[in-house]
């Protein structure tokens, strides 16, 4: 097995471009999705129905995961992607197109379900392909990616939003299809015979083998643990962001777009790119508690005021919280000796799944027991506290993690 010995940067924005069609479709249905369901249910029903992302990431990562391994080939390992970018396309039409809780629910599984059967095959070609010592600059380039699918879909979403309620839907399926088959002509197609690091063993028992990563390698578990504390943080901003602005503190969808989702943009488009760049020098450690600390007391400042000043301290929040998305799974790749990589990551893809299962459900929960607390918001004030909750509890978990980098 070889893989790109010295990475350019177009070979690692290519491979990065997938995570621009997922990151712009999860957030446009995290964030949508609510707004559709805001007429028709409370915030914790609606933190539970956006959390069905996490019941799916319980299982579906591992199966997945362990069945790229079996893959001999990089084409192998791609051929995984396409039913899954199917699959997450019809979805995202399905939700958009009707105002009802009969079609959106459904959509919202289906469509995690192709996308939990996507991130696996998907994340497990990074080890095939680039060195170790290109680990953070490869996940910095798709973390860019993963924060411009973010913020063009907290951007642009909420104009198309206006206009009719399907566009976003429909735009992000479309980019789902694009980006999948640019990576398909312009990386894989050029290797589709290189090999891959195979797994001769039956599906199951290279499932069962993922549980023995757990055991043995408890590092990998201390960051697992962390990956899902994050994730519950992140789309628990997902699911209620827009609402803590629209129905918190009454602003339009025009303005959250238009002001706020671009002044956040300013710190990630900053520490994106950046963010593996730092890791690769200083260290992944160093790098992300610094991160960690500032976007777990970051969330405490909304929380107590919303006070027009407290803009000044967004691009300084989003930038960690862009730090923290990028490096988890460079951080994985130098934990990685000879295990399989579809089953280590679907080991962060299930972590995933958990974090974004349970940080919807709670914090929906807590704004919903919140408005005699935060009446000034309707309680929506309390997205911010179980964030800071959410992050900081990572960080002693993510402190005990050997990594010698």
């Amino acid at each position: 097995m070889s893989n790109i010995k010295n990475p350019t940067t177009r070979s690692l924005v290519l491979l990065g471009l997938p995570s621009l069609g997922t990151a712009f479709a999860v957030t446009t249905l995290t964030v949508y999705a609510p707004t559709i369901l805001q007429n028709l249910t409370g915030p914790a029903i609606t933190g539970l129905i956006i959390g069905i992302e996490g019941i799916f990431g319980l299982f579906v990562p591992f199966i997945t995961g362990a069945w790229a391994d079996h893959a001999r080939t990089l084409r192998g390992r791609f051929n995984h992607l396409i039913p899954a970018t199917v699959v997450m396309a019809v979805a995202l039409l399905a939700v958009g197109w009707d105002g009802s809780l009969w079609l959106i629910i459904p959509g919202i599984a289906v469509f995690y379900i192709g996308y939990f059967a996507y991130l696996a095959p998907y994340w497990s070609l990074y080890p095939a392909l680039i060195p170790k010592s290109h680990s953070g600059r490869s996940r910095s380039a798709e973390g860019t990616w993963q924060v411009v699918g973010t913020f063009f879909a907290l951007l642009g979403g909420g104009f198309l939003f206006g206009l009719w309620q399907a566009l976003p839907f429909v735009l992000a399926a479309g980019v789902v299809v694009a980006v999948t088959a640019i990576l398909g002509i312009t990386i894989i197609l050029p290797r589709a015979s290189q090999k891959v690091r195979h797994s001769p063993d039956k599906v199951y028992d290279s499932i069962r083998y993922t549980f023995d990563i757990l055991r043995s390698r408890p590092d990998i578990t201390r960051l697992a643990v962390a990956n899902g504390l994050w994730y519950a943080a992140l789309n628990s901003i997902r699911a209620f962001v827009v609402l803590f602005f629209v129905r918190g503190l009454g602003y339009s969808t025009g303005f959250v777009s238009g002001i706020i989702f671009p002044v956040a943009a300013i710190g990630m488009a900053v520490m994106s790119p950046l963010s593996g760049k730092l890791a690769d020098k200083y260290g992944h450690r160093r790098v992300l508690l610094i991160a960690l600390f500032i976007y777990g007391l970051g969330g405490i400042v909304p929380t107590l005021t919303q006070s027009n000043w407290v803009m000044i301290t967004v691009p300084v929040f989003a930038g960690a919280a862009a730090t923290v998305m990028v490096l988890p799974y460079s951080v994985l790749m130098r934990l990685m000796t000879d295990e399989r990589h579809g089953a280590s990551s679907g080991i962060m893809g299930v972590s995933r799944g958990v974090g974004s299962f349970l940080g919807p459900l709670l914090t929906g929960v807590a704004i919903s027991l919140s408005g005699h607390i935060f009446p000034a918001s309707k309680g929506y004030a309390a997205l911010w506290a179980t964030i800071s909750i959410f992050v900081l509890a990572s960080i002693p978990v993510f402190w005990k993690i050997d990594l010698k980098d």
